[in-house]
Parts: C-alpha cells; structure tokens; sequence
C-alpha cells in the first residue's frame, strides 16, 4: 500500500531518482538507501557544473554574460539548497503524510467519494518540460549552455507536483468534510418527508436529527482544525524550495523576455530564437499557475467550512428551533472563522493569485530597464 495513492509509481520512481522523496512511500519504516536512489543524479550535476563552469569557453559578453553567470550561481545554489531541504524535511513530511492518511480514515464517515486529482496538471507540466528540452540541439551547436540550466527546471516542476500531490490529499479531505456539510444543509425536514406522521413523533425524530448531526459537525470541525495544522506545515516543509524556485523564475523571466525584444529590436532573430523561448515563457507560466493554484484551491475549500456551518445555524434557528445545541453551532462557527487558513513563503508574501500580478509588474520593470541601459551604453 503506498501512502499518496493518487501518485502513480512512475512518479513515485522520479521523485526518488531526482531526491525529491528521501522516505518510504510505503507505510514500512524508511531505510538508508532510500537517500541514495538519488546519488547519480547529483553526481551528473557536479560533472556538468564543473564543465559548465571551467571548461566551457563562451562567446557572450555585456548583459547576455551577466545573466548567464547569474545562472550559473543560481542553478548551483538551488539544486545544492534543494537537495539540503529535500534532506532534512524528509522525515516531518513523511510524518504529516501518516497523519493525512489518518484523517482520511476519519472522514469515511463522512463521505466515501474523494475529489478527483486532475492528471492534466501532470501531463501539461511533464509535456511542456519535455518539449522546451527537445528545442535544444536546434538553436546551438553547445547544447551544455542549455543542459546545465535544466537541472534546476526539472527539480523545480517535479518538486510543485509532488508538492501538488501532498496537497490535494488535504484538499479532498476539505472537500469531503463541505460536502458532508452541504448534504446537511440541504437536507428535507422530516414533517415534508412523512406529512401523515404525527407532530410529536416527528418532532422527537428531528430532535434526535438535530443532535446527531450537531455532532458530527463538531467531529467535523475538529478534523477541520486538524487539517489546517497539517497544511500550514507542509507549506513550511517547500517554503524554502519555493522562495528559491521563485528567485530563479524572475531571473530566466528576464533573461528570456530580454532576449526576444533584444534580437527583434536587432534583427538578428531566427524562427527557432522564438519557438524555444515561446516554450519557455509557456514553461514557467504554467509553473507559476501551478504552484499559485495549489495554495488557493486548497485555502478556498478550507475557507468554506465556516460558511457552511455558519449557514446550518441559521436553517435551524429560522425554524424556531433554538436550544443548547444549536447554538453550540454558533460557537463552532466561530471558531472556524478564527482558524482560516493563509499560506505564506517564509513571511515573506502571500501564496496567491496577487503574487503572480506583482511577479509580471516586476518582469515587466526590470526588462525595460535593461533595455534603457543597453542603449545608454
């Protein structure tokens, strides 16, 4: 039995060999060599850094060689720190997994149909990958240029989908928890159901209806409180890996967006000059979609939970029905109001949709300056 079932075994298999996963993905105990699945990766990465470096010979010089070498330190220092934190979160977010499973186990009473994780994410993420990659042997005859840098792209995008993969198990169990909820909510009252029933039999039954599901709530919101604790620290588990993944997005943004208006501005463009940075500004766009929605979807589900209960109070208290109980409701209500959910890199800004606005004005920015400095100088 594998612990993320949703993650296929191939996955499975390249978040091992690219030491994105350092554990057991089974329930079984981690062992050693579970850390050394990625050894050769890093040992190939050593050998093309160092020819990259020292042996490589360029033909760049002004800003096209500053921002290679600012490449160059920032593809070393992400794929070093990244295979630090893969290192030393490996343990917690293992744990964090047993504990989402074991809440899982919890919210089968509540509804046994899960939401669906969405395959396209994967596909369009692996696809887009792939094929900027295959655009390499076309556009130079040094394709270590190239190489070096995609090092640090690939761990990049397979780290947000197994990011993707940890979340969307506490996303569907947020899921489950509104639907149950929901379900409640719309529910028919027992005097429409049996119209022919007499009222006191009807009202002793809706009493023990009322109870019973006043109790599941206030199960439901202790899972909910429960799962907002696991998701603020898996967050924290990839903050560090986002903040760098981030740094190095804004720096190839501005190389490439530079470089399309450089050699239309020039006239030295070629078909292919296009094509290839055409898929990598698609690349990393999607990237930053990605990683952006995994933190909403998940913040807006856990967000709900308040309304919804919020909203069975108020169906049983416009029916007059107001006693101890339902009241308690007001309380769990407010309680989940005062637990909502904000996902944060490190305190330095938030994970949501305002990140990606503030990321292109500063893409935006910083390549109109470089334009104007190139043509000062």
């Amino acid at each position: 039995m594998c612990l993320i079932l949703e993650t296929p075994i191939v996955l499975h298999w390249l978040y091992k060999l690219l030491g994105i996963v350092q554990f057991s993905l089974k329930p079984s105990p981690s062992r050693i060599h579970d850390r050394l699945y990625c050894l050769p990766f890093y040992f190939l990465f050593l050998y093309t850094w160092f020819y990259y470096s020292f042996i490589l010979h360029r033909n760049t010089s002004g800003i096209v060689n500053l921002l290679k070498d600012l490449t160059n330190i920032e593809t070393f220092l992400y794929v070093v720190i990244g295979y630090l934190c893969f290192y030393t979160r490996s343990s917690n977010l293992r744990s964090l997994i047993l504990r989402i499973n074991t809440v899982k186990e919890k919210t089968v009473a509540f509804s046994t149909r899960k939401a669906p994780l969405n395959k396209w994410i994967r596909i369009n993420s692996v696809t887009l990958f792939f094929l900027t990659v295959s655009f390499i042997p076309f556009i130079t005859k040094q394709p270590i240029n190239f190489i070096y840098p995609s090092f640090s792209q690939l761990l990049i995008v397979f780290d947000v989908l197994f990011l993707n993969d940890v979340m969307h198990c506490i996303y569907a169990e947020f899921e489950s928890i509104n639907r149950h909820l929901h379900r409640q909510i719309n529910s028919v009252s027992l005097s429409q159901i049996f119209p022919l029933t007499r009222l006191e039999k009807i009202k002793t039954l809706e009493d023990e209806e009322i109870a019973s599901s006043v109790e599941q709530v206030h199960k439901a919101s202790h899972l909910h409180y429960e799962l907002v604790k696991i998701a603020v620290q898996v967050s924290k588990c990839f903050e560090i890996t986002i903040i760098f993944s981030l740094l190095l997005w804004f720096e190839h943004m501005i190389d490439d967006v530079y470089y399309l208006v450089d050699i239309t501005i020039t006239g030295r463009y070629k078909l292919i000059d296009y094509v290839y940075n055409g898929a990598l500004l698609s690349n990393s766009f999607y990237w930053l979609f990605v990683m952006i929605r995994i933190f909403v979807r998940v913040k807006s589900e856990a967000n709900n939970t308040s309304t919804f209960v919020h909203d069975m109070w108020n169906k049983w208290t416009e029916t007059s029905k107001s006693d101890c109980k339902i009241r308690h409701l007001q309380l769990v209500s407010m309680r989940l109001l005062n637990t909502k959910v904000h996902f944060t890199a490190g305190d330095l800004f938030s994970l949501d949709w305002s990140l990606g606005h503030m990321l292109v004005a500063a893409v935006t920015t910083y390549v109109v300056i470089l334009i104007q400095f190139n043509k000062s100088t």
